[in-house]
């Protein structure tokens, strides 16, 4: 028995030497695993960090070009305005200085059929005519053509002034 304690009590050490070694190469298992877990999160961590940055420059480099394009449109913008702007102008003074013609002309013949229906000469006694009705009859001329020169020169102030079409 003796023989039979001792074989036992050998095969107990052994295996408790082994369940020893079983339960360092274990623990030495489970420390790889856990170091293995970290460098994991810490590799996730970083692709992660990467991931954000690349979507931030992304994201960056994209409002940097809608930035760009929304002031090129708005320049676009602003001088198809102001084009719009200048040819409205330039519409506005050519009505205006139509407008202005048209005035300077009913003007000059109202005055010419006013001074017609006032001094018409009667041909038929033209002996009639007194010298002093003939001196006004030719200064009313004579007026009549400085408005003329007058007016004249208006238009041609007018057109100097007025934007070319």
């Amino acid at each position: 028995m003796t023989n039979e304690n001792r074989t036992l009590k050998d095969h107990l050490e052994q295996t408790k030497d082994q369940n020893k070694e079983y339960n360092g190469d274990l623990k030495q298992l489970v420390e790889v695993q856990r170091q293995e877990i970290e460098d994991m999160r810490d590799n996730v961590q970083r692709l992660k960090a990467d991931n954000e940055k690349q979507v931030r420059k992304a994201k960056e480099r994209y409002e940097d070009q809608y930035r760009h394009e929304s002031e090129k449109y708005q320049r676009d913008y602003e001088v198809l305005r102001q084009e719009m702007h200048i040819m409205q102008r330039k519409l506005g003074s050519e009505e205006q200085l139509n407008r202005e013609l048209g005035n300077i002309n009913r003007r000059q013949d109202d005055q010419r059929a006013q001074y017609a229906q006032s001094h018409k000469p009667d041909f038929m006694g033209a002996d009639d005519i007194l010298d002093a009705d003939m001196i006004e009859w030719k200064n009313r001329i004579a007026q009549l053509s400085r408005e003329g020169e007058e007016v004249t020169r208006e238009v041609r102030s007018m057109m100097k002034r007025a934007p070319e079409s």
